[in-house]
């Protein structure tokens, strides 16, 4: 079939940079998927962004592929008889102005009826493109959008112009209230007026002679060239953060890059009170020299192509210069006092509505540190390191230096701490405290580290849960989902043995009694175990998580390596038709104590008759010691291969062996042995709710 390129281009004002990430990222596939469901062929699909722009480009069939559609018509007894077609059936056909002859006949469960199948041909490319591009705006999916007038679709930002052609010819449609023309927009600076396409093809090379480089992979390419190569020209080496990169090269349509300086004395501030000036406010990008220490350079980035740099440079080292000026004053005003005299300054600063301040936070958490003392086996330093950690963990909030630099909470505190010449652990604690920050993030290295910042995340919890903060599917106003996953990442890491009703109950009892509601532990304890279950379902399949789930959630690290060893044992041989075996079992227990019959709680070896049964008492009592062992040792996969070496048996038993035996003697020696067995595993988890 002959192909044709396709182009649409939806000018708008300047896009956010991550949503203009997102439509770079997940658009061609997104294109893709709505040209087949258009029935087209196609290749070369291709999403170009900028902050100005989206526009879509493909190589696609000038024609939509036949479409069939089967149309049913009157029954078969209705529409025949005696095998002619009676006037019903004549009338079916005269509507497709097809002969009888050509319509088919389909069984359903209701009887036999007519059908036709209908050819729909398939529309022109050019008579659908609207549809197609209209489809593809509508389906991204932005974390902010607004209605605009005359669209009906939201949108991060208002649409300006719409461009579209189909080969050289321009489709012609209206939306958001603007009529489609072969006309385009360059560079809003280099390029003046607006840029006739003479066809869809050329879209890309025109818009590059106009200043504008719309692919953002070659976008990309040229930006981080350009700062290698200015960085290298001194024999520097630029400090290229990913996320910044992609945040400057989705804000201009083309790099253009210079190499400014700024003075030499600002280097005595720590290096990351410098980077916060550079990257969070000026978005530049930081330089190192060659033995890895910050250089007094950093490179800008306008967009546009690089002509009067020598003016632009001056205008970037001079906002640089204003923005360090003012860090230096913070820095040198913070530092007349050690990080410990912050401390007390946290008196003047709110924790949340009605709990207090973050300095009687900081005296909460600190006083549920011995709730955790197993975890730091009789090691008083490395004890008093965490209550050091707790003290000046939220110290630095109250510096100048973070009240202009809200970024760098953890940072300055972290750094203070270490120029207050405190023990390393306490200047690192201090700042691995906040990890996770995010679910990509690694929780704290050191043990101190992770206690302080565990034990303030279930205070946050807490306090906010009990003063009936809701939280539902939708609303999560102060995110303690995300706090709530950080906790228990924490303690499942770090594998610690906690039993939360107890520290939940710590928690609630360091607050003031009428802070909080009369059941804030309750509803704490039902919040935390209800993600603990979520987070345990997202890292391991439904019934995995079920399973080891029936056997307790209060302790997550347990209840982790439980399901981690339930994943591996089901993979094992022969397993899977033990677990059907086990849900027998498990149904005709539960039968029998439906209909009130008392199972003894062990199975008497002198009612055993048959050898299967008897064989099977016999495997069951080899391994019920080693199995019971291997759960209170903690090695869950070896108690379920003990528990798996039953398969054999177990067929044997039940291929043999009527249970519900009309000897209620022998049927309840036999339930007896089936719930024992069936009961094996439960420490490590209820293994009939596996799927088999």
């Amino acid at each position: 079939m002959n192909k044709i390129v396709f182009l649409v281009e939806f000018g708008c004002e300047d896009l956010p940079p991550l949503d203009a990430v997102y439509i770079a990222d997940s658009g061609p596939e997104l294109l893709k998927n709505i040209l087949k469901d258009f029935r087209l062929e196609y290749s070369g699909v291709r999403v170009f962004v900028t902050p100005r722009r989206i526009a879509l480009q493909a190589e696609a069939s000038a024609k939509q592929l036949s479409d069939e559609e089967k149309i049913k018509g009157p029954p078969v007894r209705v529409a025949m008889k005696d095998g002619e077609p009676t006037p019903a059936g004549l009338g079916f056909a005269r509507k497709f102005n097809v002969d009888f002859s050509q319509l088919g006949q389909e069984s359903t469960p209701k009887g036999d009826y007519l059908y036709y199948q209908l050819l729909k041909p398939g529309a022109p490319l050019e008579d659908i493109i609207a549809d197609i591009s209209l489809d593809f705006l509508k389906k991204l999916s932005f974390p902010v959008t607004m209605n605009w007038p005359e669209s009906d679709f939201s949108f991060p930002r208002p649409i300006r112009w719409v461009t579209a052609l189909v080969g050289d010819k321009l489709v012609d449609f209206t939306t958001c209230g603007l009529k489609s023309s072969t006309k385009t927009k360059g560079h809003y600076v280099f390029s003046k007026g607006d840029i006739s396409l003479s066809d869809a093809a050329s879209y890309e090379k025109i818009l590059l002679e106009n200043s504008v480089l719309v692919d953002s992979e070659k976008r990309k390419k040229l930006l981080i060239n350009s700062i290698e190569n200015l960085a290298s020209e001194k024999n520097l080496s630029a400090l290229m953060n990913e996320d910044l990169l992609d945040e400057i090269n989705n804000s201009l349509e083309y790099p253009g890059c210079l190499l400014g300086s700024f003075p030499d004395k600002y280097l005595a501030m720590p290096r990351e009170i410098i980077e916060a000036c550079l990257i969070f406010h000026q978005r530049y990008i930081p330089i190192n020299d060659s033995s890895g220490s910050l250089a007094p350079f950093f490179i800008g980035v306008r967009d546009g192509l690089p002509e009067n740099l020598n003016e632009i440079k001056k205008g970037f080292e001079s906002v640089l210069l204003a923005r360090l000026k003012d860090a230096e004053f913070f820095f040198r005003k913070d530092r007349e006092n050690s990080l410990e005299y912050y401390v007390e300054k946290l008196k003047g600063i709110e924790f949340t509505r009605g709990l207090g301040t973050l300095y009687e936070k900081t005296l909460r958490v600190k006083s549920l540190i011995p709730q955790l003392n197993f975890i730091f086996s009789d090691n008083s330093e490395s004890l008093s390191v965490a209550e050091k950690i707790v003290e000046l963990a939220k110290a630095d909030l109250t510096t100048l230096t973070v009240g202009e630099f809200p970024e760098l909470e953890g940072v300055i505190g972290s750094t203070y701490a270490r120029l207050d010449q405190e023990a390393e652990a306490v200047s690192d604690g201090i700042l691995q405290q906040y990890y996770p920050r995010t679910s990509e993030d690694s929780i704290p290295v050191l043990l101190e580290a992770a206690v302080a910042g565990f034990l303030d995340r279930l205070d946050t919890l807490t306090g906010n849960i009990g003063t009936e903060v809701k939280v539902t599917s939708s609303q999560d106003p102060y995110g303690m989902r995300r706090i709530c996953r950080g906790m228990l990442r924490i303690a499942q890491k770090k594998g610690w043995d906690i039993d939360f009703e107890k520290l939940v109950q710590a928690s609630v009892d360091a607050y003031p009694e009428d802070k909080l509601s009369s059941d804030a532990g309750e509803k704490t304890l039902t919040f935390i175990l209800q993600q603990v279950r979520q987070y345990l379902e997202e890292n391991f399949a439904y019934d995995v998580a079920r399973s080891a789930a029936a056997s307790g959630m209060d302790n997550p690290s347990e209840l982790f390596n439980r399901a981690r060893a339930i994943e591996q044992i089901k993979m094992s041989p022969g397993f899977v038709s033990l677990i059907a075996a086990l849900k027998r079992a498990g149904n005709i227990i539960r039968q029998a104590e439906e209909k009130g019959i008392d199972i003894p709680q062990e199975c008497d070896k002198a009612l055993l008759a048959e050898e299967s049964e008897k064989n099977l008492f016999e495997e069951y009592g080899k391994i019920k010691e080693r199995v019971t062992s291997n759960f209170k040792e903690k090695n869950y996969f070896e108690g379920l291969r003990l528990v798996g070496s039953l398969r054999e048996a177990v067929d044997a038993f039940f291929e043999d062996i009527l249970v519900m035996d009309p000897d209620p003697k022998i049927m309840k020696n036999r339930l007896a042995l089936l719930k024992g067995i069936s009961l094996l595993g439960q420490p490590a988890g209820d293994l009939s709710l596996l799927e088999d």
